[in-house]
C-alpha cells in the first residue's frame, strides 16, 4: 500500500522538476519510510487515547525510540510485520501500566532487567544494516549516553513520584532489552549455522 503511495508521490515531484531521475529511488524509499512512521506514530497516539494513557504513550515512545536508533536488535521480516509486532507491544505496555504497575517495584525491575541487557549486549546489528568497527563503537557510545539519561531520569520521576513518566520510560527500557536479547540470540544462531 504504501509502497504504491510513495511510487505516486515520487513520480508527481519527479514530474514537477522536484526530483532528478537518478534521485527517483532513494526519494521513493524516503518518503515510503515517512509514510510508514507517520502509520506507527498515529498508531501508537491512538493506543494511547483508547487506553486512557494519552501521556504515557508519548513518553514511552520517545523514549524507546531515543535508544532504539542506536541500540538495535530484533528487526521483523516485513513493515507490515513490524507495524503489527510494534502496535502490540505498544498496546501490551500501555495495559500493563494501567493494571499491572501497583508498585514502584515493577519499575525498578524492568528498569534494572531491561538496562544491563541494553548496556551489555548494545549495538545489536540486522542482516539489513550491518555495522562496520566504526559504527559499533559510535552505536555503544550513544546508546549508553542515552541509557544512562533515561536511567538517570526515570530515578528522579521514581523519587519525585510522577508514575506518568517514570513507568513507560521503564517499560521502554524493558522493551528495548527484551528486543536487543532477541536480536543477539538470532544473530548467535545465524552464525551457527554458518
Amino acid at each position: 500500500m504504501f509502497s504504491s503511495i510513495a511510487e505516486k508521490i515520487t513520480r508527481q515531484l519527479e514530474a514537477n522538476g522536484v526530483v532528478k531521475s537518478e534521485d527517483r529511488e532513494i526519494y521513493r524509499y524516503g518518503i515510503k519510510q515517512g509514510l510508514l512512521i507517520m502509520l506507527n506514530l498515529s498508531t501508537t497516539l491512538l493506543l494511547g487515547i483508547v487506553t486512557g494513557m494519552f501521556w504515557e504513550s508519548i513518553i514511552f515512545l520517545a523514549a524507546y525510540m531515543l535508544l532504539r536508533r542506536y541500540a538495535g536488535g530484533f528487526h521483523a521480516k516485513t513493515p507490515a510485520c513490524c507495524y503489527i509486532y510494534s502496535s502490540a507491544m505498544v498496546l501490551l505496555v500501555m495495559l500493563g501500566i494501567k493494571y499491572m504497575f501497583d508498585s514502584i517495584l515493577i519499575s525498578i525491575c524492568t528498569l534494572i532487567v531491561g538496562g544491563v541487557v541494553i548496556f551489555l549486549f548494545s549495538p545489536i546489528e540486522d542482516k539489513n544494516k550491518p555495522l562496520d568497527v566504526t559504527e559499533q563503537l559510535v552505536y555503544q557510545k550513544r546508546t549508553r549516553f542515552y541509557l544512562l539519561v533515561e536511567i538517570i531520569l526515570d530515578i528522579a520521576m521514581m523519587c519525585l513520584g510522577w508514575k506518568v513518566i517514570y513507568e513507560p520510560i521503564s517499560m521502554s527500557l524493558f522493551c528495548l532489552g527484551v528486543l536487543v536479547a532477541l536480536g543477539k540470540f538470532k544473530n548467535v544462531k545465524i552464525e551457527q549455522r554458518k
